[in-house]
């Protein structure tokens, strides 16, 4: 028996045939002669409030441990869903028909699937702290690179300390590989290879500018025009 959801809808599709010829409070559907089961938004504890409620709880996108947080919320997704039918066994076919459609008996679970989904895509696209976990060696990534703040003309003892230049602490965006050992190499603005440190060091003076790699992201997958 296949279930629909109200939802305040005005037309209905059978979930199983995707017959859109469906009539309020009709049993069965005329195509497929699907058994149709009729419920209101929220009976059970399932529906789109639920998932709603998985989504919103989800931590920002940028907190530490997302990896855990979302595959947590994934699985209590997955939990909710049923799994994949046969469609030829739903509906009563001959038997040579089975093992080639599978569907999912319910339309709350195309929903959690494009939750699920949506989720995975995130963490895809996340920054990732250092500290939560490093790209494999030699991969090339996007690396947000802490620049410490920095003196151009320190060792200028002529200088009086109010003429000299000071430069802030700054971050930037750089492709970047992990090259081992705490060491990383990124390309700067001039495309030159720049090699620094996964820890900032705790002793040094201002007459340098000292990087620090804090998180990466993976890259992008190329974009490909849709056949």
């Amino acid at each position: 028996m296949a279930k629909i959801l109200m939802q305040g809808k005005e037309r209905f599709m059978c979930p199983v045939c995707e017959n859109e010829r469906i009539e309020p409070g009709q049993k069965y559907c005329q195509i497929c002669g699907e058994a149709l089961e009729w419920k209101e938004e929220g009976e059970n504890g399932t529906g789109k409030e639920i998932i709603q409620n998985h989504l919103t709880n989800v931590p920002d996108a940028n907190t530490r441990n997302m990896d855990a947080d979302i595959k947590e919320t994934i699985e209590l997704l997955r939990g909710m869903q049923n799994p994949l039918q046969d469609y030829a066994d739903m509906v009563g076919t001959p038997i040579w028909a089975y093992g080639h459609r599978y569907v999912y008996p319910d339309p709350e679970d195309y929903a959690i699937e494009k939750a699920i989904s949506a989720l995975e895509e995130q963490n895809r696209h996340r920054w990732i702290p250092v500290e939560e976990r490093l790209p494999k060696l030699g991969e090339p990534v996007w690396a947000t690179v802490k620049h410490s703040k920095w003196i151009s003309d320190y060792d200028a003892d002529w200088l009086p300390e109010e003429k000299k230049t000071y430069h802030p602490e700054s971050y930037g965006v750089y492709k970047a590989e992990y090259i081992g050992e705490g060491i990383w190499q990124y390309s700067d603005d001039y495309n030159e290879w720049v090699y620094c440190d996964l820890v900032e060091k705790e002793k040094r003076n201002l007459a340098n500018v000292y990087d620090t790699v804090t998180a990466w992201m993976p890259l992008p997958e190329p974009y490909r025009p849709e056949e």
